[in-house]
């Protein structure tokens, strides 16, 4: 029996670096099976031009979503937001929120202050590459204080942009840090995403996140998503399976989904 896909985590041209309309994904959704799909447009408080690019278009999303709704009745849509660095500016982030009707709010940092873009930095050297790994989780620490965001998206993201320039993907020298923001997660009820790029980039696999996942578990964590990040139609629900050979070994049982800012579990495929 073929699976039914959710995927809580893509984008479309509303967002600055999308490459696909809504349409074109709910087609490819259909295509593949994807019965949930979250899309979780960009808005970022640090990087440049995210903010102001989802603003220009977000009339257009609304009314788009709102046609999509009508137009493809067997997929469930969930108007979402990818809101990177939202620590940077609370204040503005908890107005943006109180005024937009979403229902997914994904927590994310792609960039680190005052003003380092973490894509562009110049990965010279495994020393660079570490540097660069204690200020991004550290920072992840920050951005869990008071967390405005239903789940923390790609744990990963930094790792995942370096190239090659470590000698192997290792994630277990920041084991205590992680040890406290999955605590922080479990406190505050946030889920953790599993996202699933990095099978598509120079690390080739999800196995770096083995252990993250089984902590998290142990640590009393429940709430999982998952996500393939997807910003063109090709990419829409890629590597899913693999995601939850990942999950069941962790020791999970159920996704989650977030409706009107409010945790939905499902049994886990």
């Amino acid at each position: 029996m073929p699976v039914n896909y959710m995927d809580t985590h893509t984008h479309t041209d509303c967002s600055i670096d999308g490459r696909c309309t809504l349409r074109e994904l709910c087609e490819a959704a259909r295509e593949k099976n994807v019965r949930m799909l979250a899309v979780t447009e960009h808005y970022d408080y640090v990087e440049p031009g995210g903010k102001d690019y989802y603003e220009l278009h977000a009339a257009r999303r609304a009314d788009e979503f709102a046609q999509a709704r009508q137009s493809q009745p067997c997929i469930k849509l969930l108007y979402g937001i990818e809101i990177g660095q939202p620590h940077a500016e609370p204040a503005e982030c908890e107005a943006f929120l109180r005024k937009n009707s979403f229902d997914v709010v994904i927590g994310s940092l792609h960039g680190l202050r005052p003003d380092r873009d973490i894509y562009h930095i110049d990965y010279t050297s495994p020393a660079v590459c570490r540097a660069v790994l204690d200020d991004y989780y550290a920072e992840h620490l920050e951005l869990l204080k008071q967390p405005q965001f239903d789940t923390l998206g790609h744990i990963d993201y930094a790792l995942r942009v370096m190239g090659g320039q470590l000698n192997k993907v290792d994630l277990t020298p920041w084991r205590d840090v992680f040890d406290e923001l999955l605590r922080r997660m479990v406190e505050t009820g946030v889920a953790l995403e599993l996202n699933t790029t990095a099978c598509r980039r120079w690390i080739g696999s999800l196995g770096h996140l083995q252990w993250v996942f089984a902590r998290y578990r142990a640590l009393g964590g429940e709430y999982v998503t998952v996500g393939s990040d997807a910003h063109r139609t090709g990419d829409l629900a890629a590597n899913m399976d693999e995601a939850y050979e990942l999950l069941h070994a962790a020791g999970f049982r159920y996704l989650t989904y977030f409706e009107q800012r409010t945790p939905h579990c499902v049994p886990l495929p």
